[in-house]
């Protein structure tokens, strides 16, 4: 009976003790499975937030699949446009919450957005959030204008001169006088390129009535290779540059010649001047195709930013446009030139 007993009370004890080391490594197991589950976690969180801080932006994959863009009112994004706001998936298209930005207006140009008008760009193709808004003309001769410039005769509430940094807002561009705009120095080589090489398309808020009858022209100047500054002259391009003469009313071609650039009468330089002719003298109007003037000179073939008395000359086609008479502001654009 003793050794019968003994053997009842054996068995119940050895089950008990097998549950116990059974129970332990299923917890042990459970818990192994637990940290790798939240280890993996972990992983696809720093993934995310990763790739969100490279893209400037907050992804969202879980997106409608059938909606797209466009219909969500949101902006498709293209090729190397940025955007200053967030990021959404929808249908399979990548799109901007905010405003579109590009290196430049001439990148927009590149991607699609062939309307004239004012645009977010990012010249230094850093984080988007310092993407600031721009006027693009993209229209005239193939388009993709940045304005980068409004200046005009002596410093009264002209701010800009010999100035590095930006002047004004995107409102103050295409303003009469007001207050002077400028883009950063900085902002316009980023603009340019490495290449250092781009065109500049000149026109006027307004014109000199003593020379002409209307604000008739706009000039451009093709492949400048040299540093851009405003704090003092631009050095002469490196490269052969062509100007040519155009009439604003139905873009008709009135000059094609060249000037001499680099030049610096004193304190009152700045940008770009140019005076000396190398080939093909406008004289103001006589020399051109088209004259859209009223008065004419053999002496009158100028192209200053800032020259003298912190003067804009534009003396090519449309008589001698200077701004310190009749008052208006002279306008410069940039384009990158390959």
């Amino acid at each position: 009976m003793n050794k019968s007993k003994s053997k009842i009370f054996i068995y119940p004890n050895q089950y008990s003790h097998f549950n116990k080391k059974g129970l332990s490594g299923i917890v042990v197991t459970l818990i192994i499975i637990g940290i790798a589950l939240a280890a993996v976690g972990i992983v696809f969180y720093v993934i995310n937030v990763v790739t969100e801080e490279q893209s400037t932006a907050v992804t969202d994959a879980s997106s409608n699949v059938f909606q797209s863009c466009e219909s969500v009112g949101y902006s498709k994004m293209i090729s190397t446009i940025g955007c200053d706001g967030m990021v959404k998936y929808m249908g399979g298209e990548k799109c901007c919450t905010g405003s579109l930005s590009g290196k430049s207006c001439l990148e927009l140009l590149e991607n699609g957005f062939t309307d004239d008008g004012i645009y977010f760009i990012d010249p230094n193709r850093g984080d988007t959030e310092d993407a600031f808004e721009v006027n693009c003309d993209m229209t005239r001769d193939g388009g993709g204008w940045t304005l980068m410039l409004k200046t005009w005769y002596t410093v009264e509430e002209n701010n800009v001169f010999k100035k590095t940094g930006a002047v004004g807002d995107v409102s103050d561009g295409l303003t009469n006088l007001d207050s002077g705009y400028k883009l950063s120095d900085g902002a316009i080589r980023n603009i340019i390129g490495p290449g250092q090489k781009f065109d500049i398309l000149a026109d006027q808020s307004g014109y000199n009535t003593a020379y002409s009858t209307g604000n008739y022209e706009y000039v451009i100047l093709r492949d400048y290779t040299g540093y851009w500054k405003f704090d003092g002259p631009v050095a002469a391009s490196t490269t052969t540059t062509t100007f040519q003469s155009y009439r604003k009313s139905d873009n008709a071609l009135a000059w094609t010649g060249n000037l001499a650039c680099g030049y610096n009468a004193g304190t009152g330089a700045a940008g770009i001047n140019c005076v000396t002719v190398l080939s093909n003298n406008p004289q103001g109007g006589a020399g051109c195709v088209i004259n859209m003037g009223t008065a004419s000179n053999p002496g009158w073939h100028h192209f200053f930013m800032s020259q003298y008395n912190q003067d804009t000359y534009m003396y090519i086609c449309n008589g001698a446009q200077h701004s310190s008479n009749d008052r208006f502001s002279a306008r410069f654009w940039v384009r990158e030139s390959s």
